[in-house]
């Protein structure tokens, strides 16, 4: 169990560093290349008619009017990695949690445990029920 509770204090480091380096790396240490959002333009939109995209205009032109930007380019070289690695650390945190809760479960002796419960009849033919409507 220590060593799963290690690998999740690491992927929990791991996916800190990731989120500082995307939200703080290209003023602080100079990273290049994130993710380009912008609010499309009119040459945008005559560049994808004459791709016959016309669906895409349409999307544009509401983006347009609304005053909403849009993914222009996605991330890459090292933001690429970051993001990337930032989603594999919060996913592997998550299952070497579950994994620790699963060895806690496994080794506990109380899951030997017999309590010698009996679970009601859901059709309601025992217990209080059964004995107000035969009487």
């Amino acid at each position: 169990r220590g060593i799963l509770i290690g690998l999740c204090l690491f992927s929990i480091l791991g996916f800190q560093t990731c989120g500082v380096i995307l939200n703080k790396g290209e003023k602080m240490f100079d990273i290049c290349c994130n993710d380009v959002w912008a609010t499309p333009t009119e040459a945008d939109n005559a560049l994808l008619k004459e791709k016959g995209l016309y669906g895409q205009v349409v999307i544009n032109e509401i983006a347009q009017f609304n005053h909403k930007k849009m993914l222009v380019q996605t991330a890459s070289g090292a933001f690429l990695g970051a993001k990337l690695g930032s989603y594999w650390f919060e996913v592997f945190s998550g299952l070497f949690m579950l994994a620790s809760h699963m060895a806690i479960w496994f080794y506990c002796p109380e899951r030997h445990v017999d309590l010698c419960e009996r679970l009601p009849d859901p059709d309601g033919h025992d217990g209080h029920y059964h004995r107000m409507g035969s009487a």
